[in-house]
């Protein structure tokens, strides 16, 4: 995932227009048992199993575009069957004033009592719990269920 970041980054940064973008990008290891990913400035991933809901470390990487010598690292966790793994836009939980870790906060609490839950009622409770009405960014949920 972080060379996939890294060539992504270097083309990002040959445009014109100076965008930027974070992203996430990951591997899922089936066999393995394992998930695999890097990220470019991204909210890490939600982990949510049978000992709660825990927050994925974020990896080392800016926003992609940024510098185009900007190095990304890799990071595993391992999964158990009936974890859902939780891939989310920064639009679920940041809102403009509010303190981003008190953000986090409200996202694994929101998330606390979801194990056992299927990937449409976790994504559903997320949407629920998190964003209310007048809300102003886009929101995008990946919830992935490991069967084992």
């Amino acid at each position: 995932p972080a060379d996939v970041l890294g060539r992504l980054n270097r083309l990002a940064h040959g445009f014109a227009d100076g965008g930027l973008a974070t992203a996430t990008f990951g591997v899922l290891d089936v066999p393995g048992r394992t998930f695999r990913w890097a990220g470019a400035g991204h909210p890490p991933p939600l982990l949510i199993g049978s000992d709660g809901a825990r927050l994925l470390p974020p990896t080392a990487g800016m926003m992609l575009g940024a510098d185009a010598g900007a190095t990304f690292a890799d990071a595993t966790v391992q999964l158990r069957p009936g974890d859902l793994l939780v891939l989310y836009t920064d639009g679920l939980i940041e809102r403009r004033n509010s303190d981003l870790d008190a953000d986090f906060a409200a996202l694994r609490g929101a998330a606390a009592d979801l194990a056992g839950s299927s990937p449409e009622d976790t994504c559903a409770a997320l949407v629920e719990r998190l964003v209310g009405a007048g809300h102003e960014d886009d929101v995008c949920l990946l919830v992935l269920e490991f069967l084992g």
